[in-house]
């Protein structure tokens, strides 16, 4: 009789292996629920620059390229999340985000800050795909990245 359930009971642990190690690993950060960025800002140019090369720096954000001049700062990519499929033996889906930040002086005391992201996706194993720009696609989680450093920068002013 326990012959006739080992076979059973394999299948079922088997089962149970693949579809537990499928899933997502890793997290998106977000800004707070209702949370909506000003985007003008009653501080000088100097002020707003430093405030976001401060918030990249708290956050671990390495900053790639910077023109204060220009007033453009581009990050590093960031790990993103990733999909695992048939744990391990099937695909991986995985994603790598970026921000460009314009720092524009209105007035003496006003300035315009613009948060652009990008979001990336590769895959892995049986999908594999290079690296390509998804966030036309993923336009909810792009506007949540970007409100969350919108959220980090408001908070530092």
């Amino acid at each position: 009789m326990k012959n006739r359930t080992i076979p059973g009971y394999f299948g079922l642990v088997l089962f149970l292996l693949i579809s537990g190690c499928t899933g997502v690993v890793g997290k998106f950060p977000e800004p707070l629920v209702g949370f909506q960025p000003q985007r003008q800002y009653g501080v000088t140019y100097d002020k707003m620059w430093i405030s976001v090369i401060r918030v990249l720096e708290m956050e671990r954000i390495n900053v790639a390229t910077s023109d204060k001049e220009g007033g453009r700062i581009v990050t590093d990519y960031l790990t993103g999340v990733a999909e695992k499929r048939l744990a391990g033996f099937g695909s991986t889906i995985m994603s790598r985000y970026k921000f460009t930040l314009y720092v524009e002086k209105i007035e003496q005391n006003r300035t315009r800050l613009n948060v652009v992201c990008t979001l990336e996706a590769a895959g892995a194993g049986e999908r594999a795909v290079p690296w390509h720009d998804v966030s036309r696609d993923n336009a909810n989680i792009v506007n949540a990245l970007e409100n969350w450093l919108y959220e980090r920068i408001e908070k530092s002013l």
